[in-house]
């Protein structure tokens, strides 16, 4: 959950005005910070009132350079709120991806419990994992030496479970790993300049 701090939340709920600007956008895919917002007026806090909103993760609306803007975009536990609903997001949709790869909805067939099968069942993650590097979420491409932030799913093979899990048509060994995006929210410059 997030906390959203507004002086006037009675008649202009900020939470409905930062929902409707960023949930519709693709899960992860949303910086939550610098958002402009339709109905809800600015607060000017002094410096000391930004500084503990912003130290105990409260999120505010306030004008930067002459622009009206929420800041920070965390959730109560400092977590970025767009990494929450994309964490969120990945979890729903690796449980339907695999269920849908174990249920064959479209055939009817069943998966088989050999490496060919758990294979379908890797390819299920590869297809959300891809989605969440178009959403900018996750990063993307393989896993590899020369792309150290990619994404990869591994899986025991068959030969290697337990066979009580295998008599109980359970498989417990499929696991990836990604790496969030991320998303740019400050930054440091240095020039010169010369006199000619």
């Amino acid at each position: 959950s997030a906390v959203w701090y507004s002086a006037v939340a009675n008649t202009q709920p900020i939470d409905g005005a930062v929902f409707g600007k960023n949930l519709p956008n693709p899960p992860g895919k949303v910086n939550w910070a610098f958002t402009q917002l339709n109905g809800v007026a600015v607060d000017n806090l002094t410096q000391t009132q930004y500084a503990a909103a912003l130290a105990n993760n409260v999120n505010v609306y306030v004008p930067f350079a002459n622009v009206d803007l929420t800041y920070k975009g965390t959730c109560g536990s400092g977590l970025y709120i767009d990494y929450r609903i994309g964490i969120d997001w990945m979890n729903s949709a690796m449980v339907t991806a695999l269920f849908n790869t174990i249920a064959q909805l479209i055939t009817g067939n069943k998966v088989p419990y050999s490496d060919a099968g758990v294979a379908s069942l890797e390819a299920a993650m590869y297809g959300v994992l891809e989605q969440g590097a178009q959403n900018q979420f996750i990063a993307g491409g393989l896993l590899t030496p020369s792309n150290p932030t990619g994404y990869l799913v591994g899986a025991l093979p068959v030969s290697q479970i337990p066979l009580n899990d295998v008599a109980n048509r359970y498989y417990p060994s499929l696991t990836f790993q990604a790496t969030f995006v991320g998303a740019i929210d400050s930054c440091t410059y240095f020039g010169t300049i010369s006199l000619p």
